[in-house]
C-alpha cells in the first residue's frame, strides 16, 4: 500500500503575492478601477514620500508597503481615496499607518457595541494651558463605562490647528484615546502621533507632509530673532510653561543645546521667547546643528 504524499506547501513569497493580489483586486472592484490604476493612484495620493536629510529623493513605495496600507484599511474598513486612512513609509520598510479624524468617528461608530459617548469640560473660566476634555465611553456588552482625561498642555503642538482651535484638538485626543482602550484599536495612529514618529525616524520634512495632509498647517518661516529691547516688552505675551515644557523636549530630542536657541533668537533666557515665534522655535529645533 503506498501513501500519497502531501503536495508541496506555497512559500511564504508566492502566499504573499497571493494574497497581496486579492487584496488589490477586492479594492479595485469597490471602486470601479483595474489593479494597476489603484496602485498607481494609491501611491501617489495615500503615500508621502519626504526627501531624506542628505537631500537625496526617498526610495518608491513599494507594493508590499502598498499592500500593509490596503491590509490595515481593509480591517477598519476606511477608504484611503477620502484620506481616512494615509501613510508614510518607515525606516524599516513597513508603514505608519495614519486615520484621519473623520476616519476615527467613522470605525467608533460602527462598533455594533458602543452605547454611547459622552464629553466633560472643564468651567470657561479655565485658563487654556490648564485646559483638560474627558471622553467617556459606554459599550452595552460592559458592565462599567470607561473615561479618559486628556490635557491641552500635554497634547499640544505648535501648529495652526493646535493654536485657533485647541479645544477642539483636544477634544479629538481624548476621543481617540478613549476609544483605543474601549475597543483596542491597535496599529493605527492620529495624526499628532505619526508626526511626533516621523521626527523621531528623524526623516526632515516628514512630520510637516504628514500633518499637512490632515489639514495641519506647512511649516512657517523662522521670524526674525527677538532683538534685547524687545525682552523687556512686558506687553508682549511671553510662552507659557507648557509651551517651554514642549520646546526643552524638543531641543533633547534634537541634542541642540538650549544656549544655541537663545543664541539664534537673541535671548537671555528661554521664558522670554515670545509666544508668536513659538512655532518657529519648534521648527528651527529640528534644522539646527546639535554642535
Amino acid at each position: 500500500m503506498t501513501t500519497k504524499k502531501p503536495a508541496p506547501a506555497l512559500s511564504t513569497a508566492v502566499t504573499t503575492h497571493a494574497q497581496r493580489t486579492s487584496l488589490v483586486r477586492k479594492f479595485a472592484a469597490k471602486f470601479g478601477l483595474d489593479d494597476d490604476k489603484l496602485m498607481a493612484t494609491l501611491k501617489a495620493t495615500a503615500f508621502r514620500q519626504p526627501k531624506a536629510k542628505d537631500g537625496k529623493d526617498a526610495a518608491d513605495v513599494t507594493n508590499e508597503q502598498m499592500a500593509a496600507l490596503l491590509v490595515v484599511a481593509d480591517q477598519y474598513n476606511l477608504n484611503p481615496f477620502t484620506k481616512e486612512i494615509y501613510a508614510f513609509p518607515d525606516k524599516g520598510g513597513g508603514i505608519v499607518p495614519i486615520v484621519s479624524v473623520d476616519g476615527w468617528i467613522r470605525i467608533i461608530n460602527e462598533r455594533p457595541e458602543l452605547r454611547s459617548i459622552e464629553f466633560e469640560y472643564p468651567p470657561e473660566e479655565v485658563e487654556r494651558e490648564h485646559y483638560w476634555v474627558q471622553c467617556t465611553i459606554v459599550r452595552s456588552d460592559r458592565t462599567a463605562p470607561l473615561t479618559i482625561r486628556e490635557y491641552f498642555a500635554e497634547c499640544y503642538r505648535p501648529t495652526d490647528p493646535w493654536n485657533n482651535s485647541g479645544r477642539r484638538m483636544t477634544r479629538h485626543r481624548a476621543l481617540i484615546q478613549c476609544a483605543r482602550v474601549a475597543f483596542g484599536f491597535a496599529g493605527i495612529y492620529d495624526p499628532d502621533e505619526a508626526q511626533r514618529i516621523a521626527e523621531a525616524m528623524a526623516i526632515d520634512g516628514t512630520a510637516h507632509d504628514v500633518t499637512h495632509k490632515s489639514g495641519t498647517a506647512a511649516p512657517r518661516a523662522i521670524a526674525p530673532p527677538a532683538s534685547a529691547d524687545d525682552q523687556g516688552d512686558t506687553a508682549t505675551p511671553r510662552i507659557t510653561q507648557p509651551l517651554m515644557d514642549v520646546l526643552v523636549k524638543r531641543l533633547e530630542q534634537f541634542s541642540v543645546p538650549e544656549s544655541k536657541l537663545l543664541t539664534h533668537f537673541g535671548l537671555t533666557s528661554l521664558q522670554n521667547l515670545p509666544f508668536d515665534q513659538a512655532d518657529a522655535a519648534y521648527d528651527w529645533i529640528a534644522t539646527a546643528d546639535a554642535t
